[in-house]
């Protein structure tokens, strides 16, 4: 699992590679976390934060041969065909879903959550909470002008502090909870910021979505991304 031992307040926060048993010991055992801080005033300190990447096989095996996709909107299941046709085998079709975060199990404690920002894919996402209560602010793209971007991860749209970002009064967007049990989808570009609150955490299922209305700034990100020197065009 990727592992933020201290949440992911800021879009500078880093991951640690761990086992899902280590990461589930300091969940339940918070005094057990020992992973360094280089912000230990942060609100976010010690609290855990731990995301489970799915790949094609993880995914299917999840959902098992009785469940009914039904359930869930025939537009968050449309990636299923290009990403069992694009690919020519299992092995680059889990390589991709793993490197580009497009399936997650998201797991995290009273307190975690995840900085305001825009999902650098251009894609859309949906996230239905399986369990525990988690906060969204979801803000349309034409709000980015009261966000204050221009301070890296931008605002902390929970806790505003409206003497140095008196902008973020004029913004229009959504603050609300997603209970276990229901979903929240947010198009291509949307702001967003989560928070946990309730004592027993929360845990998530989120999907990326490509579809009709991005999928050329979606092909657009994916080949600047994989150009000799970025992130994935190297490796």
């Amino acid at each position: 699992v990727e592992l933020y031992p201290h949440s992911m307040p800021q879009a500078n926060t880093k991951p640690y590679l761990a086992k899902m048993n280590d990461a589930l010991n300091i969940f339940n055992h918070p005094e057990r976390n020992n992973y360094k801080n280089s912000n230990p005033t942060s609100m976010g300190h010690g609290v855990v934060y731990f995301h489970l990447n799915l790949d094609w096989n993880h995914w299917h095996n999840l959902l098992g041969p009785d469940m009914d996709l039904s359930a869930l909107h025939p537009h968050w299941r449309a990636d299923d065909d290009w990403l069992l046709n694009c690919f020519s085998s299992n092995e680059t079709r889990n390589n991709f879903m793993r490197a580009a975060h497009w399936r997650i199990i998201l797991h995290g404690m009273r307190g975690a959550g995840m900085f305001n920002h825009q999902d650098f894919l251009q894609t859309s996402s949906w996230h239905i909470t399986i369990r525990g209560t988690k906060q969204w602010h979801v803000c349309h793209p034409n709000q980015g002008r009261y966000l204050y971007q221009n301070l890296g991860a931008g605002m902390d749209c929970f806790h505003p502090n409206y003497l140095k970002q008196p902008e973020f009064r004029k913004a229009q967007c959504t603050d609300d909870n997603v209970t276990a049990g229901e979903a929240l989808f947010y198009p291509q570009a949307y702001f967003h910021q989560t928070l946990t609150h309730e004592e027993e955490g929360t845990m998530t299922l989120t999907s990326t979505v490509v579809d009709k209305y991005n999928w050329e700034e979606v092909v657009g990100r994916m080949l600047m991304e994989c150009k000799p020197g970025s992130r994935y065009g190297d490796g």
